[in-house]
C-alpha cells in the first residue's frame, strides 16, 4: 500500500495560554498510532518567513493527528503545505547531523520540570527553539526535525525492566 505523506503547519492565537501539559495528551496517542513502517515527524522550521512547528505524517494519520491537536488547542489553526514546503531552495548549501541520546531511557526535561512554582505557570521551551531558528537578516535557514518510532519490543522490555530495577532497590 502506497502511503502519501502530509506535512500541515500548526499555529495558535497569541493569547493562548495552555502549555505543554496540554501537548503530554497529544504526544502520547500520536506515539500509540505510529509504527517504523508510519513515523512521524515534529518540525521546527522556518516557511515563508515565519517560524513555527510543523508536523509530517502519512496520510493514514491525517484525522487522528489533526483530531488532536484541535481538542488541546481549539483554537489552533492548521494549514496543509506542499511535501516539499520546508525544503531548500536548489543550488542551496546543506549540511545535516543525526543526534542519538545514549542512554534513551530517561527524557532529557520534563514537563513538569518547566513549572515555576512562584509564578504557579509553566514556562514554554518551545519559543527558545523558534528564536534560534529564525536570526535576524541571516540568510541560514535551520530546522529541528524530531522523527518518532515506537521502541522495538527488545527495547522496551529492557527499559521496563531497568524502571523496575530503579524502583525497587536502594541504591546506596
Amino acid at each position: 500500500m502506497l502511503r502519501l505523506l502530509m506535512l500541515i503547519a500548526i499555529s495558535d492565537t497569541p493569547t493562548n495560554e495552555r502549555g505543554p501539559r496540554h501537548t503530554k495528551p497529544i504526544l502520547a496517542a500520536i506515539h500509540k498510532a505510529t509504527s517504523a513502517a508510519s513515523p512521524v515527524s515534529f518540525i521546527f522550521g522556518r516557511h515563508a518567513d515565519a517560524v513555527g512547528l510543523y508536523v509530517r505524517f502519512s496520510d493514514e494519520h491525517a484525522s487522528l493527528i489533526k483530531g488532536q491537536f484541535h481538542a488541546k488547542y481549539p483554537d489552533c489553526h492548521i494549514e496543509q503545505l506542499s511535501d516539499d514546503a520546508l525544503d531548500c531552495p536548489d543550488g542551496s548549501e546543506t549540511a545535516s547531523m543525526e543526534l542519538h541520546l545514549r542512554p534513551d531511557l530517561f527524557p532529557i526535561v520534563r514537563y513538569q520540570q518547566f513549572e515555576d512554582a512562584t509564578q504557579v505557570e509553566m514556562d514554554d521551551p518551545v519559543g527558545g527553539l523558534l528564536q534560534t531558528l529564525s536570526p535576524d537578516n541571516m540568510s541560514v535557514r535551520a530546522m529541528i526535525e524530531l522523527i518518532v518510532t515506537p521502541a522495538s519490543r527488545l527495547r522496551a522490555y529492557h527499559a521496563q525492566r531497568t524502571v523496575e530495577r530503579l524502583t525497587t532497590r536502594s541504591l546506596f
